[in-house]
């Protein structure tokens, strides 16, 4: 039997990083200076879903926004699932 599993989205999850920035009244450069990244390329990637933050990132993330990971991330809708596992 073939079973859906839970694949983050990229792109939802970026806007929803932006969207909470936006709520909590941070910056890209704040986030920069947060993680000690040289650049802020990183987070730009982030929020414009070509990447997803690594999972210390995105733990260190969910504490800076006193967030859960999970309420930062965003699940891709069922119907757009591209992958199954045998189960």
């Amino acid at each position: 039997m073939k079973k859906a599993f839970r694949i983050i989205d990229m792109q939802a999850t970026g806007q929803h990083i932006r969207q909470i920035m936006e709520e909590q009244g941070t910056s890209v450069r704040k986030l920069q200076a947060f993680f000690g990244f040289d650049s802020p390329n990183a987070i730009y990637k982030w929020i414009h879903g070509e990447s997803l933050p690594s999972l210390d990132n995105l733990y260190a993330l969910a504490g800076y926004f006193r967030m859960t990971v999970d309420e930062i991330l965003i699940p891709m809708e069922e119907k757009k699932r591209p992958y199954t596992i045998d189960r």
